[in-house]
């Protein structure tokens, strides 16, 4: 259930795409991304976000990303993506 101090908070986070958009098991439109952590005391397993038109999720790829946060239940942080850089291994 969303809160309303979850509304319009801005997160950065650095991840992994484990899914990328049109993955079967997957809400239509979101890519889900590995993450261990907490977000407003709340335990963080995943994240699934929606990105702007323009980006595109390579499963495997890390990525540093800033999201708007939608809602956190279960587990799970569900949010847009309002910018992202893929980070290079090198």
């Amino acid at each position: 259930m969303k809160s309303t101090s979850e509304i319009g908070k801005c997160v950065m986070i650095i991840t992994k795409c484990v899914k990328g958009i049109g993955s079967k098991d997957l809400e239509k439109g979101y890519a889900e991304f590995s993450f261990k952590g907490y977000y407003l005391g709340q335990r963080i397993i995943k994240v699934l976000l929606a990105p702007n038109k323009k980006e595109k999720f390579v499963e495997g790829e890390s990525y540093l990303i800033w999201m708007g946060v939608l809602s956190s239940s279960k587990g799970v942080l569900k949010g847009n993506v309002l910018k992202m850089k893929r980070i290079d291994d090198d």
